[in-house]
């Protein structure tokens, strides 16, 4: 993954987190805390999982570009073609589909 779809997914998680905390906080002060905690566990979870099934799908289903180490999205720019690559561990010949 590129650098950029770690940060918005890093956001998003954040935001479900924050979600999650000041709803707890709020529920300690307020007499209504069950529907409040409630809403704000969903909230998160639907944060949550929605991040991480783009963050799934998009591994599975993006193409990588010829530079890129099929298993692991390494920038193999200015290695070696028979060089296995240092991420994975990969060889060269088990990156051929």
């Amino acid at each position: 993954m590129k650098q950029s779809d770690h940060s918005w997914l890093s956001i998003a998680a954040l935001i479900a987190v924050g979600v999650v905390v000041l709803g707890s906080v709020v529920s300690l002060y307020v007499q209504t805390w069950l529907p409040m905690l409630i809403v704000a566990v969903v909230v998160g979870l639907v944060l949550v999982i929605s991040a991480a099934s783009v963050a799934i799908l998009d591994r599975f289903w993006r193409t990588p570009q010829p530079w890129e180490c099929p298993f692991c999205g390494y920038d193999r720019r200015g290695l070696l073609s028979s060089a296995a690559c240092p991420e994975c561990g990969r060889a060269p010949d088990a990156m051929r589909r």
